[in-house]
């Protein structure tokens, strides 16, 4: 059945990988400083992993100001290239 998860803002910016992903381009994304909550509804198997960071350490590695990354995601290869 379908399962209700609730992400709360907490500050900190991930890094999740989608195993799942039908596309390696796809499959891993930053997800930055959430500005609010989300509920996601959970209606097919999952399987993801993140890591998390304080703004600070993010910062050493993204290419581009934190402020880009509010409230989005983006796609590692869209920051690192292929390598991402």
């Amino acid at each position: 059945g379908n399962q209700l998860h609730r992400i709360i803002p907490d500050g900190c910016i991930d890094i999740i990988v989608d195993r799942l992903s039908p596309s390696n381009w796809k499959a891993a994304f930053v997800e930055g400083v959430m500005t609010r909550f989300e509920v996601l509804n959970l209606s097919e198997a999952q399987s993801l992993f993140g890591i998390r960071f304080f703004s600070e350490a993010a910062q050493s590695f993204l290419h581009d100001p934190l402020s880009a990354f509010m409230g989005q995601h983006v796609f590692l290869e869209e920051i690192w290239g292929m390598e991402g």
